[in-house]
């Protein structure tokens, strides 16, 4: 009984080794040399504009929403770009009326991001 003991303890020890091997061999293989293009993050970046009676700069296209939920300036109302919890928009003063909704600079990198072009977006620039 004792032989066949060994045997199977053998066998058991040398099948996992075999597995280990195995294992390692297949995550090197298909894991580290996987070609995945990062997807692209659009920076928004703010113009100013003076053209207040009082000469102060006016911001415009500040990114508000988010996540962190930031605030507009006073005066300013933030435009949500989604209709989710961590939304983020654009700044624009309250009363005016956008003729269409800021078109996401993704859109014409390249890589192209995934967001659904809608009629209201501004025309390519």
């Amino acid at each position: 009984m004792s032989r066949k003991n060994n045997y199977l303890i053998k066998l058991i020890i040398g099948y996992s080794i075999f597995t280990g091997i195995i294992a390692i061999v297949f995550l090197y293989f298909f894991t580290s040399k996987q070609n995945i293009p990062q997807p692209q993050i659009p920076a928004i970046t703010p113009s100013i504009t003076i053209n207040s009676p009082t000469g102060t700069p006016i911001p415009d296209n500040i990114f508000c929403g988010g996540i962190a939920g930031i605030q507009c300036p006073a005066g300013y109302t933030c435009k949500l770009s989604g209709n989710y919890p961590d939304a983020g928009g654009v700044c624009i003063r309250k009363g005016s009326k956008p003729t269409c909704t800021p078109r996401p600079a993704c859109l014409d990198a390249n890589p192209r991001c995934m967001i659904v072009e809608t009629a209201d977006m501004c025309p390519k620039k």
